[in-house]
């Protein structure tokens, strides 16, 4: 039996809103996901990357489901889930020429195999690492001046159990990476 989780005085909600999603080589294990020394290590050494900030959301995953007996119903045997973000970040910020933010997206979306991803919401609860995972993603361009160019992204992952997230107290700064 799982242990019970409510609370007596009703009902505390959790905030939405995912921050950013991080990837990290495939080859590289941290000893403590939520250390900042840990983080700041790994990005110095090119072993993991955050986007920038993001608007992002994680829905209900797909679930596939099977007759296993005659004599009872469907059980889920798989799910799907996805993780959906628009970047609105401008990488020609510095540089008129600089194309930070097409190949950062380029780079993951080449190789995905490379790559285990994290994502962390806006209340600071880490999910991952996340192996096997795909993503698309491609520029969007609205029809007037007054609209957005953007990055328009999925990353897809298959996955029945829910992943328990971990509080972190990670900080980043404008670039992006942990300081």
């Amino acid at each position: 039996m799982p242990l019970p989780y409510s609370n007596a005085c009703g009902v505390v909600t959790k905030p939405g809103g995912i921050n950013r999603i991080g990837f990290i080589a495939c080859d590289y294990d941290f000893t403590d996901i939520t250390d900042q020394d840990e983080w700041d290590l790994a990005i110095a050494n090119g072993d993991a990357v955050w986007s920038g900030l993001l608007y992002a959301s994680k829905p209900k995953p797909s679930f596939t489901k099977k007759r296993v007996n005659s004599c009872s119903q469907e059980r889920v045997v798989g799910a799907q889930k996805t993780l959906t973000f628009q970047d609105y970040n401008d990488g020609t910020r510095h540089d008129a020429d600089d194309c930070a933010e097409y190949d950062f997206w380029n780079t993951i979306q080449g190789n995905p195999d490379a790559y285990r991803m994290v994502f962390i919401t806006c209340d600071g609860y880490l999910y991952g690492p996340i192996d096997q995972f795909a993503i698309e993603v491609g520029e969007v361009i609205d029809d007037t001046p007054e609209g957005n160019r953007f990055m328009d992204g999925t990353l897809y992952w298959g996955d029945i159990d829910m992943e328990c997230p971990v509080l972190t107290d990670l900080v980043f700064d404008q670039d992006s990476s942990v300081i």
